[in-house]
């Protein structure tokens, strides 16, 4: 039995977004990704732009 005022944790914290379905195919290959991660770990609001930005050109 759950306490009425804390929810349950799953609606406190949905999942957490995938980050690699969201890389671009150019950006698959294992070095890329192992790149691509760490910036995302960093800050997901740059490298998102960056990958935007690339994306137009």
């Amino acid at each position: 039995m759950h306490s009425p005022t804390v929810p349950p944790r799953h609606v406190v914290r949905p999942p957490p977004r995938r980050v690699t379905t969201a890389a671009p195919s150019w950006a698959r290959s294992p070095p890329a990704d192992a790149a691509g991660a760490r910036t995302a770990r960093r800050s997901a609001r740059p490298a998102a732009a960056r990958s935007r930005r690339a994306m137009a050109n």
